[in-house]
């Protein structure tokens, strides 16, 4: 079986969170002892979301802020998208749109952009707040960005976003 587990972001995305949190947690020993710690938090943070452990994503997430205050470019747009992420997983999409709005607008302005997840959970997070136009139109840039070749491993999340927004079921 192929395993994720020498990268945290890799493990994650394939499920594997446990592989996740403990190669997190070897890097946290190993940075803190260089004092490199920010992007551990976020790693943690992701990964107690997406496995569903809200509580500790919230404890990884106010342990990091302190050093996400400084924090540019490709790093502020994963935090960014990482407390949105949070948010929406505490059914708290009002307040997960002022993260991802920030993150789309990062992540437009890349000049190489490979990854929909900022307009996907936005376009999720508008929707959840009845912000449809807006909704369509995350989704949208997200598939023109798709349909250049890029971010294919995300062809599921843009299906299941296209099928929440648009109700198409053939999406599916």
């Amino acid at each position: 079986q192929e395993t994720g587990g020498s990268n945290p972001r890799i493990a994650t995305a394939m499920g594997q969170y446990k592989d996740a949190l403990q190669f997190t947690e070897r890097r946290q020993a190993l940075r803190s002892q260089a004092g490199e710690l920010q992007d551990s938090y976020v790693l943690f943070t992701d990964a107690h979301t997406q496995k569903g452990d809200l509580v500790r994503a919230e404890q990884a997430l106010r342990a990091g802020h302190p050093n996400f205050e400084t924090a540019q470019g490709r790093f502020l747009q994963m935090i960014l998208v990482v407390q949105g992420r949070l948010l929406l997983a505490q059914n708290r999409p009002a307040e997960a749109l002022v993260p991802l709005e920030r993150a789309v607008r990062a992540w437009q302005g890349e000049t190489q952009t490979h990854e929909l997840l900022p307009p996907l959970l936005h376009a999720l997070a508008a929707l959840r707040c009845g912000k449809e136009d807006a909704a369509r139109a995350s989704l949208e840039l997200a598939e023109q960005v798709r349909a250049k070749g890029e971010a294919a491993r995300f062809d599921i999340l843009l299906h299941f976003a296209r099928h929440e927004v648009t109700g198409d079921v053939e999406s599916l």
